[in-house]
């Protein structure tokens, strides 16, 4: 018995029969000789292990979803179909049915053999997860700090509850596909309710030192950034101003067009209550009971949220949501709640957590219920008050939890630190992760949306080497990158730091690239990665024309052009960085005594072993490696 699981948990020792037994690293396991693989991880690693263990003779059992739907694969459901066993030794991958699946066709086989079914119809209820549990929990909280990001809260329930959905379609292929109960025709529906997506408008404001072409690009990207957030972008609002310092941000006209937008009146007007005589008060009373019309149908499909594309004061959004009636979000504040949806690893949710609180709580607000006086113990202290405190408090919480977390990182990062690294580095969507899979054969996430990578993913470089190269993944950055995220991610970017060798991975397409390079750039000096040697790499080659390419050729003549997707343009990537390593090896000659045998491992894998020969001291061996790593390999040699 073997325990696997991700390079995090390495080396941890889980109890087992009275004992203990060390956890390995699943992605670094030679199957070749091992028995079952009980494989439960998520789809996108069961897609990557599955196929390589089997290739090795390993059986493997996958729990995943992401084998179901193959074209030869039979669905096993041991009380309906066994005889689909045949054959499945010569696959050595039996993918598991969907847990609703395999309960549904158990209770249908019965009726199914004595009366045949034409047609299922089939519902089910999903629970409510854990997650979603605690979401509710914290909106309903009057006094937990993130319930000052109600707003963002709410957005995150919106676009939660259609990802639920996916079990359904699993079923009704199964069950169609699959399973000894296939009826011929199949009928089967799949129906989901779910919220409409929200409407978004854009705002933009051209100062006189942006150009046209740049304040485009910039609201095209703000664009994408609220699509990847799950809005739906229904207009653009832009004005030439000599700055983003107004109170409302706007001019009255563009202010006026924006609320005609969002049902708003266009006015900002006075928080503070305007002073009522008695006779007023009766007055209005009298009105409130009159009997008003139905809310308007077309109003019900306004934009919700106004998206502008500069950082805004906490009075700027005061002032813009009293003018327009709707939820005011600034470029920040866009960036920050889709790291907050994308994170997946412990260490990433730490980061984007911390930075979110640090965004929101300059932008608290006493609420119109909740900003009176608290009484007992701590009397005088505000509600406003009391969720600053409990924000500070967590904030000093999230640190030390995060400092522990890239400790770990730290000592995983320590033991690659004598190997050959490179780390993909570079704006948002430029294609790093299809150079990472083109690169290692891995099956990191690739999507064609910003922010899909948040968490360093590190693979080795296929076809393998000697000594290997390892290549990293990183978060891509953006333009406006805000510093606390910057500061929370310095952990994950360390990766860069501390890398053998940096490729910028520039969309060569795009028509603003060498401001997203400079972005880049200006990110890696902050954190100090300048120094670290660099070669540009301009990607996605397949979307210029040739004229572009003469340009780009002119511009960048020491640049590297390709497209991840040419097999022909990754080879010569891979050799390219073979031989930036070359340049830097060195040859020597190690003498491993015959007592010390079991260091061999250690030398084929630090160095490139060019010869060996046996003499009465021991093995004599000629290796090519980094200066760095011969030195270790000798003090290794001289300790034992």
């Amino acid at each position: 018995m073997v325990p696997l699981a991700s390079a995090a948990s390495a080396g941890r020792r889980v109890p087992f029969r009275g004992g203990e037994l060390e956890v390995r690293e699943l992605a670094a396991l030679d199957f070749r000789g091992t028995g079952p693989l009980l494989l439960s991880t998520g789809a996108a690693h069961a897609r990557e292990t599955a196929p390589r263990a089997a290739a090795a003779g390993c059986v493997v059992i996958d729990n995943s979803s992401a084998l179901r739907m193959g074209p030869d694969t039979s669905l096993v459901v041991p009380e309906v179909n066994p005889e689909a066993l045949e054959g499945w030794a010569r696959r050595r991958i039996l993918p598991l049915a969907n847990c609703s699946a395999i309960q549904l066709v158990v209770a249908l086989k019965p009726p199914h053999d004595a009366a045949g079914l034409r047609r299922v119809v089939i519902s089910t209820y999903q629970s409510a997860s854990g997650g979603w549990q605690r979401l509710m929990e914290r909106l309903l909280s009057p006094y937990d700090p993130v319930t000052v990001a109600r707003r963002g809260l709410l957005r995150e329930a919106r676009v939660a509850m259609p990802r639920v959905t996916s079990n359904r379609w699993n079923m009704v292929g199964e069950r169609c596909e699959r399973s000894k109960l296939r009826a011929d025709p199949c009928y089967s529906t799949a129906m989901e309710t779910k919220p409409p997506i929200p409407l978004a408008v854009l705002v933009g404001i051209q100062t006189p030192e942006v150009d046209d072409v740049a304040h485009e690009a910039s609201l095209e990207e703000l664009g994408r950034l609220v699509k990847t957030l799950g809005y739906e972008v229904a207009g653009t609002v832009s004005q030439r101003r000599e700055g983003t310092g107004a109170g409302s941000l706007l001019g009255s006209g563009k202010l006026a067009e924006l609320a005609a937008l969002t049902g708003g009146t266009g006015l900002v007007g006075s928080m503070a209550p305007p002073p009522k005589s008695k006779a007023r008060q009766r007055f209005e009373g009298a009105a409130e009971t009159t009997p008003t019309a139905g809310p308007d149908v077309d109003a019900a499909r306004r934009p919700e949220f106004v998206i502008v594309d500069h950082e805004l004061s906490p009075s700027q959004i005061r002032n813009l949501e009293r003018a327009t009636n709707a939820q005011v979000l600034d470029r920040t504040g866009v960036i920050v709640e889709i790291f907050h949806r994308h994170a997946n690893t412990r260490e990433a949710k730490l980061q984007v957590e911390m930075a979110r609180l640090k965004y929101v709580a300059p932008r608290m607000r006493e609420s119109s219920a909740g900003g009176g006086r608290q009484q007992g113990p701590g009397a005088g202290e505000s509600t406003l008050d009391l969720d600053r405190r409990k924000i500070r408090d967590r904030l000093s919480e999230l640190k030390d939890q995060l400092e522990a977390v890239r400790r770990d990182s730290d000592q995983r990062r320590s033991a690659r630190r004598d190997q050959l690294r490179v780390a993909l580095v570079g704006y948002t969507n430029a294609g790093k992760s299809s150079l990472m899979r083109a690169l290692t054969g891995s099956q990191v996430l690739v999507e064609d949306k910003l922010f899909a990578t948040l968490d360093t993913t590190v693979r080795v470089l296929q076809p393998e080497t000697r000594p290997r190269v390892l290549v990293s993944d990183t978060v891509g950055f953006i333009k406006q990158l805000p510093h606390d995220l910057v500061a929370s991610f310095r952990s994950t970017l360390a990766e860069a730091l501390e890398a053998s060798l940096l490729l910028f991975v520039v969309d060569a397409s795009d028509p603003t690239h060498e401001a997203q390079l400079e972005v880049s750039r200006e990110v890696l000096r902050e954190i100090g990665a300048d120094a670290v040697p660099s070669r540009l790499v301009l990607n996605k080659l397949d979307r210029v024309d040739a004229a572009g390419r003469a340009a780009l050729v002119e511009k960048h003549p020491d640049a590297i052009l390709l497209s991840a997707h040419e097999p022909g343009d990754v080879s010569a990537l891979r050799d390219t960085i073979i031989a930036f390593f070359e340049a830097a090896m060195v040859e020597d000659v190690l003498v491993l005594p015959y007592a010390k045998q079991g260091l061999i491992g250690e030398v084929y894998e630090s160095a490139r072993v060019l010869s060996e020969e046996y003499d009465e001291t021991g093995r004599v061996l000629k290796v090519r490696g980094l200066p760095g790593a011969i030195t270790r390999l000798r003090r290794s040699l001289a300790a034992h």
